[in-house]
Order: C-alpha cells, then structure tokens, then sequence
C-alpha cells in the first residue's frame, strides 16, 4: 500500500508539473503573439502607398508629396507665405530646401546611399521629381519591412528560448521528484536529466 501511494505521489507530481509547464509556455505564447501583434501593426503603418484608396487626399500613409507641393495652388501659397520680399532665386531656393526636408521626414527609413547610386546609374529618372519620390518610397518600404522581419525573428527567437527553458526546468523538477521518491521507498535511484533531444534522459542506480 504505501508503495503503491507512493507510485501515486509520483505521477501525481509529475503531471502537476507537466500542467504548470503547460500554462506557462500558453503564457509565453501570448505574450510573444502580442508583441508579434504588435510589431506587425507598427509594421503596417510604416508603410507607405503612391496613391491613395478612393481617390482620397495626401495623407501620412498614402499619395505623393511631390505631386501636391508642383500644383499651381500650393506653389501659390508657398510664394505668399515664405517668399515675400525674395527674389526669385532665393525663393527657389528655399522651396527646394523645404521639399527636400519634408521628403526626408516622410521617407524616414530610406537609404539615401542606395537612392543616390541609382540615381547616378540613372540620371533622367532622378530630374522626375514624382520617380525620385518612388525610389525614396520604394527604399522606405523595403527598409521597413526588413526592419519588421528583424522584429519577428527576434520575437520568435525569444519565444523559442523559453519553451526551452521550460522544458528544461520541468524535467529537472520531475527528475528530482523521482529521484526522491525511490530514496524514500528504497528502490532503485534514478537521476533525471534534460535531454539536448528534448524530453529526459535517466540513469539509474541501485
């Protein structure tokens, strides 16, 4: 009898701490499915799109800078608002400047070395203001979703170490259990150990 509660003992405390290894890798997997969640969401506004759904105005995610600040009505504005009392050179000038530093804040992420050797590699194409704009987007967006890849090898990365952990511990937990337990009845000793297959590897003595 006590043997056999003690056979019991065992099982019981090993699928308690099977359960608890269960419950905290579905935590683990939670929290790197939110920050998977996450990145993907960051990922999705980062990117940029020539056009605009339904036909809607330049926003912060959508259509071409260059196309709204070359219209008669924005140039209008912009000689009224900064280019009074300029001449002529200089307000195109500080035009040039104002669009060159509002491409830059749009397309943050893009690699201007990489933009710049096709640009010398094509020429004409970088004299289109709206074909520059496309190369700078073309860059950002590549750069943003290598940026969000890194993220999701990383999360996974992350993820995949604690499961690891996990089995580790609660193999490590079980064995001492066992362990104990033929000390106890004076049976034979087994140490348990974590396999680097995965699952536990015993030796056993008498």
């Amino acid at each position: 009898m006590l043997a056999t509660n003690r056979g019991l003992l065992v099982l019981l405390c090993a699928g308690l701490g099977a359960a608890l290894a269960g419950c905290h890798a579905a935590e683990v997997d939670a929290r790197a499915d939110a920050k998977l969640a996450e990145s993907r969401h960051v990922a999705e506004r980062r990117i940029l799109y020539a056009t605009c759904p339904d036909g809607a105005r330049i926003n912060p995610e959508c259509g071409l800078l260059t196309r709204l600040v070359a219209s008669d009505e924005f140039r209008a504005r912009f000689r009224e608002k900064v280019c009074q009392g300029k001449a002529p050179d200089a307000c195109q000038e500080a035009y040039d400047r104002m669009v060159d530093a509002e491409l830059l804040r749009r397309y943050y992420f893009a690699d201007q070395r990489v933009v710049d050797a096709e640009c010398t590699h094509r020429p004409g194409v970088c004299e289109d203001g709206v074909a520059y704009e496309k190369l700078l987007m073309t860059s950002h967006n590549t750069r943003a979703q290598a940026r969000y890849d890194d993220d999701e090898q990383r999360i996974e990365n992350e993820r995949a170490a604690e499961h690891r952990a996990d089995r580790a511990q609660t193999a490590a937990v079980i064995g001492t259990v066992l362990t104990t337990a033929a000390i106890v009845s004076g049976g034979r000793v087994c140490h348990s150990y974590p396999s680097v297959f995965g699952g536990v590897d015993s030796v056993c003595t008498r």
